[in-house]
């Protein structure tokens, strides 16, 4: 599915394929960035009807534990490692993901 989408003068696609590798290939050939999670939500708001089944977004959450034992989660809303399409494929075909999640190391 490739839908445009438009937000002011900013023009959004929406792209689901198999997996997130394909979704992102795609992404990146129709000359898109993928978003983070505050664009989603503008989108989201902005086309309310359109997300009731799916959304996907490159931001990340982190949950662990503090050094005193205390319950720690993390959002991240910038381009890492973790939002780049080669990192992802490469670490699920050497299959390093846990619980369909890349690990924090």
């Amino acid at each position: 599915m490739s839908q445009d989408l438009m937000i002011g003068e900013e023009e959004y696609g929406i792209f689901e394929r198999d997996n997130i590798v394909a979704t992102l290939r795609a992404c990146e050939n129709a000359g898109y960035s993928p978003l983070f999670m505050p664009e989603f939500a503008q989108l989201r708001i902005a086309y309310p009807g359109l997300f009731k089944d799916f959304g996907r977004t490159m931001s990340i959450r982190a949950t662990g534990k503090t050094s005193a034992g205390s319950a720690l989660e993390i959002y991240a809303h910038v381009p890492s490692d973790w939002s780049q399409r080669q990192y992802i494929s490469d670490a699920i075909s050497e299959e390093k993901l846990i619980a369909h999640a890349l690990p924090l190391t």
